[in-house]
C-alpha cells in the first residue's frame, strides 16, 4: 500500500460562506472516495458543526473533548469551551 501526502494552503476563512460549504463538501467526498482522513483546523464553528464527522475541541485548562458534533453539544463541551476563558502562558506555548 502506498501513501500519498499533499498539502493545501487554502484559507477557507477568506472565502464567502457558500464557497466554504462547497469546499467542505468536496473534502468530504474526497475522504469518502479515497478512504483517507482529512485533518482540518477551522475556527468557523457553524461550518465545523455542519461538516465534521469528529471534532477535537480544545478544552479550558488543557486537553481536548473529542467526539461527534451532536454529542459535544449535548454533553456541554461546547458550552464549557465557549464560556470559560482559555489561558495559555508563554511556557505552555512551547509545549503545544
Amino acid at each position: 500500500m502506498t501513501h500519498s501526502s499533499s498539502r493545501c494552503r487554502l484559507r477557507p476563512s477568506s472565502l464567502y460562506f457558500p464557497r466554504r460549504v462547497d469546499i467542505m463538501g468536496t473534502l468530504r467526498r474526497l475522504a469518502r472516495e479515497t478512504g483517507q482522513a482529512i485533518l482540518l483546523s477551522i475556527h468557523d464553528l457553524d461550518l465545523a458543526l455542519r461538516s465534521a464527522d469528529t471534532i477535537w475541541l480544545l478544552a479550558p485548562g488543557g486537553g481536548f473533548h473529542i467526539g461527534v458534533p451532536e454529542d459535544l453539544i449535548l454533553n456541554g463541551a461546547f458550552q464549557a469551551a465557549l464560556t470559560k476563558p482559555l489561558r495559555v502562558g508563554i511556557e505552555d506555548r512551547h509545549q503545544l
